[in-house]
């Protein structure tokens, strides 16, 4: 029997052994799903692939979706 435990932290898209968190929805995640969000008055923040497109910040193939003037 599995040990539900370890599956509550395993990644929510590939049921890998979860390394972040998203600061948003809570979501577990492996290095593979996803991405830090560089915030200008806090210490980089963990979104989740999910989060990150619903809040526009990358686009539907997990890339960032702002432009390079958009970080001046």
């Amino acid at each position: 029997m599995p040990n539900l435990v370890q599956q509550a932290l395993d990644c929510l898209a590939c049921r890998q052994h979860r390394h972040q968190q998203c600061h948003s929805c809570g979501r577990f995640l492996c290095s593979e799903h996803y991405f830090v969000w560089p915030s200008a008055t806090t210490k980089a923040v963990v979104w989740c692939i999910l989060c990150g497109y619903e809040a526009n910040l990358i686009d539907q193939h997990g890339q960032c979706s702002l432009d390079d003037d958009d970080w001046a």
